[in-house]
């Protein structure tokens, strides 16, 4: 009997192993530049041609909002699985800006939601390649990173699972409409004006991730947008860099957070439109924004970031735009989600409940202001310590980063923290491994050496 109860667990003990071997695995810590995917992406760059400088061709912009809600519950995405609302607190649109100069043709598109939906941007791009309507457009995708919005955009397994049942017939019905309205955007268009704009509002973020010992980002940066016939009639798109979660993770309250608070106040001062691309919020919080629930915490960050805003309201406007574009398709590696500091899932097994990592940059330089949108929840930290604002100063170049493009390959930090630090940003969702701070920052050291002055 004993004989056959040590044959049985060691039999019990192989299956184990063998299990664990087929489900675990090593991180690797192979040095990036040995590594082929980090040199067919820097490689995808090679032929990058960026022209910037003052243009001629006149400005003709048009925008629109589209209301993203149904008539009828759903998930909730952000924090942890909910299966519905109770309420309403903001009202919740796609937001689309239409550029043009007579020669290319540009749209921002942010979404009130966590992440822009990877099938709704597939859905854009399909329509613009086969619209001969839409030649020569170029589309920018954002989205607020709201913790507190509609879920039900992926039909992934592990997706489902975080951000609820894929809901297609819903989220076919939103792409349907986006692009009828960027068909109307286009003929609805008027001579417009625009003017870029900065304002340092690092008091109120923080680094949640490394606390003091970190650094953080918090400049609001974006551009003006007016109706050169009406005046009144204007829209500013910005970015920021503290994380949009003042409200509860047990919340059933549909809310766009403090970045709707600003598009009420900008509305409620000056009658300014406004769209909210989240910036480099990796790793950055809220902070100094004191109140006693997620409510009147997000109208009080709305307030004050407003009237940052506000504050550096333009004097001068430029009348012409150059609209340069690029999209650069990226190579990633094996996905790592770590289980401990040197296990990590197997990555076929990653791939069947996330999907393989994959996203591109999408750059759109507006004559000496160039945006970088990355398929990543990318850290302000990185920013400054890579010097990179510094970097595109000195070649005349205005940098705005921001992220969640339509994909999303995790959380990227300062590399420095991805062996210090034991939470989320660089274990859970660390999935590019040891290197994404890195590797991110060499591609954007490129793109900006790819840019050139226009005589």
């Amino acid at each position: 009997m004993l004989i056959k109860t040590i044959r049985y667990s060691l039999y019990s003990l192989a299956a184990v192993l063998i299990l664990a071997g087929c489900l675990v695995g090593s991180l690797n810590r192979t040095d990036l530049e040995k590594l082929s995917f980090y040199q067919e992406s820097l490689s995808a760059l090679d032929t990058l041609n960026l022209l910037t400088g003052k243009s001629g061709a006149p400005l003709y912009a048009s925008w629109q909002k589209l209301y993203l809600v149904p008539d009828y519950s759903m998930p909730m995405a952000g924090y942890k699985p909910r299966n519905g609302y109770d309420q309403i607190q903001d009202s919740l649109y796609f937001h689309i800006l239409y550029l043009s100069n007579g020669l290319n043709d540009a749209f921002f598109i942010s979404a009130d939601l966590l992440l822009f939906p990877n099938y709704v941007k597939k859905e854009i791009l399909d329509f613009i390649q086969y619209h001969g309507a839409m030649n020569n457009t170029f589309c920018y995708f954002g989205a607020s990173h709201t913790h507190s919005s509609l879920g039900g955009w992926d039909s992934r397994p592990a997706w489902s699972l975080y951000v609820g049942r894929f809901d297609q017939q819903w989220w076919e019905y939103m792409t349907e409409e986006i692009t009828r309205t960027m068909v109307n955007l286009k003929s609805q268009k008027k001579p417009s004006e625009w003017s870029y704009f900065e304002k340092d509002a690092g008091e109120y973020t923080s680094n949640r991730l490394a606390g003091k010992d970190g650094l953080s980002e918090g400049m609001l940066r974006g551009i003006f947008v007016r109706n050169t016939l009406d005046t009144l009639q204007q829209i500013c798109l910005y970015a920021y860099s503290a994380h949009p979660t003042t409200e509860s993770s047990k919340s059933r309250v549909l809310s766009g957070d403090y970045p709707a608070a600003i598009a009420k106040h900008l509305k409620k001062e000056t009658s300014t439109e406004a769209i909210f691309m989240a910036g480099m919020v990796g790793s950055h919080s809220l902070a100094n924004v004191s109140a006693d629930n997620g409510l009147t915490r997000a109208e009080r960050a709305g307030e004050l970031l407003g009237e940052k805003i506000l504050s550096v309201y333009p004097q001068e406007w430029n009348s012409g735009m150059q609209i340069t574009s690029a999209t650069v398709p990226l190579k990633y590696g094996k996905a790592q989600l770590r289980l401990s500091k040197n296990l990590i899932l197997r990555p076929w097994l990653y791939n069947k409940l996330f999907g393989a990592l994959q996203g591109e940059m999408r750059l759109l330089l507006l004559d000496e202001v160039l945006f970088i949108g990355v398929a990543a929840e990318f850290s302000g930290e990185i920013y400054q310590r890579e010097n990179l604002g510094k970097l595109a100063e000195n070649l005349g170049v205005k940098l705005l980063i921001t992220g969640f493009n339509g994909d999303y390959t995790g959380y990227v930090v300062w590399d420095e923290h991805y062996d210090k630090y034991d939470k989320e940003e660089v274990r859970t969702t660390g999935w590019m491994g040891p290197y994404a701070g890195t590797f991110y920052t060499q591609l954007i050291q490129k793109t900006l050496s790819k840019i050139e002055i226009a005589k």
